[in-house]
């Protein structure tokens, strides 16, 4: 009997191990499995990206060529502004500040609109509608004429409101060139093969040349830096930040030093050549220096600047750094910082901290801001001279400034975004508009 239970017992023993060996196995080999899963999807995926990758290269690329072919010779002007906000504050209006400018913009284009389209509708009783001062304290009519396309199709002479809201509702604050700041024109969407494109042009004239803080003139040396901390005060850079990013500049003006008209330099270089001699049935090739004169270009020293602006010369963290974020929203130094070469400001499209650094050149800056802001909004400036004409009274400041300001621009930058699937390729072109048409400075790529 003993004998019989224990052989049982033996067996059951057996059959647990192979289930436990049994169980093993199959964990080994889920495990396995899925190793062997998530690597081939991971490879799909890396596949797939560098699939994706490779659209959004090639359609950047060809939106670059499209942009310089047929974007970068337009000629943008300056948009008379005197019903709309203006754009120079905009940089230190907190987020509640900016939406309450938005929504009065967006009432007084509504007006507009309301005041333009209607007048030749003749069956709608106006002074019924302009009688329901319900209706007129929510939309802000008081004028004798509403518009008329916004009547419902059926006929019936009723407003439709929510039409009118969604054809009239805008996003933002316009601009100097009308969209919102620093762009010259409305971004262009493109789709190229798989990729969507998004090319934008921005003023950099519009911006602070940031090669000012680095004028090597010891007549300017007070003014330049003053016009530097008035910069960094208006974008909250203070203390240690201030301290770093001076010291980052010092260390570009040990490079190169900054000038405000750059010239052709003509400078000696000798360079080595072979010259091939002949001795009787042999020829013998010899190096032979010889000292040629040769001309660097003054774009040449524009490039050479932007190479080093986008360099780890400057730390870009400081620039970067958000003085406001929110969800529509993102306010930095580095937003209104030209690092391109750039060396004059445009009186008609810089916001007002810009204007204010420029004119600290020459003395009473904060007025001469302020005047510029309230009249180029009738009418932008053609000329210094007008300017010196509509200011009288500080035309010895203007004078100062000449040679920081100007009316035009002719700095721009293209921004070339492309993605597809998950995949985003980006290329920034800095040019500058001569007159044989635009000479190009840098290209930056992503």
């Amino acid at each position: 009997m003993m004998i019989i239970q224990n052989k049982i017992s033996g067996n059951r023993r057996q059959h647990g191990i192979v289930l436990i060996l049994t169980l093993l196995v199959l964990v080994v080999l889920s495990v396995i499995g899925y190793t062997l899963t998530a690597k081939v999807s991971s490879y799909k995926k890396r596949c797939q990206y560098l699939i994706d990758y490779q659209s959004a290269r090639y359609a950047c690329d060809a939106g670059t060529k499209y942009a310089l072919v047929n974007l970068a010779g337009t000629n943008s002007k300056p948009i008379e502004r005197t019903d709309m906000p203006d754009f120079s504050d905009l940089y230190i209006l907190t987020d509640e500040e900016y939406q309450l400018l938005l929504d009065e913009w967006n009432q007084q284009k509504m007006q507009e609109e309301i005041i333009k389209s209607v007048e030749n509708t003749e069956s709608y009783n106006l002074n019924s509608i302009l009688d329901d001062s319900s209706l007129t304290d929510s939309i802000g009519v008081n004028d004798s004429n509403l518009f008329g396309d916004l009547f419902d199709i059926t006929g019936s002479n009723t407003l439709n409101f929510e039409t009118m809201k969604q054809k009239t509702e805008a996003s933002f604050i316009p601009g100097p060139y009308g969209p919102e700041w620093p762009l010259v024109s409305k971004p262009i969407n493109l789709d190229i093969g798989s990729a969507q494109v998004r090319i934008q042009i921005e003023d950099e004239n519009a911006k602070y040349p940031l090669g000012w803080a680095l004028l090597s003139d010891e007549e300017i040396e007070f003014e330049s830096q003053a016009s530097f901390k008035t910069f960094c005060e208006w974008m909250n850079i203070y203390g240690q930040d201030l301290l770093v990013f001076q010291q980052d500049l010092a260390n570009i003006a040990d490079t190169k030093t900054f000038e405000l008209e750059f010239k052709n330099v003509n400078k000696k270089q000798t360079v080595t050549e072979t010259k091939t001699i002949k001795r009787g049935n042999r020829t013998f090739k010899v190096p032979k220096k010889t000292t040629k004169k040769v001309t660097i270009p003054a774009l040449a020293h524009t490039k050479a600047f932007a190479q080093l602006f986008h360099s780890a010369f400057t730390d870009s963290d400081i620039l970067t750094k958000p003085t406001l974020t929110s969800e529509t929203r993102n306010e930095s130094a580095l937003k209104y910082i030209g690092l391109w070469g750039s060396s004059k400001v445009n009186i008609n499209t810089a916001p007002r901290h810009v204007l204010e650094a420029a004119f600290v050149f020459g003395g009473d800056a904060a007025i001469i801001a302020e005047e510029i802001i309230q009249l180029r909004r009738t009418k932008p400036f053609e000329d210094i001279e007008e300017l010196r004409n509509k200011l009288f009274g500080y035309t010895d400041s203007i004078d100062k400034c000449r040679a920081y300001i100007s009316t035009t621009s002719d700095f721009f930058t293209i921004r070339v975004e492309a993605r597809s699937g998950t995949a985003t390729a980006t290329n920034i072109i800095a040019f500058k508009k001569a007159n044989r048409g635009i000479e190009q400075i840098a290209v930056v790529s992503d």
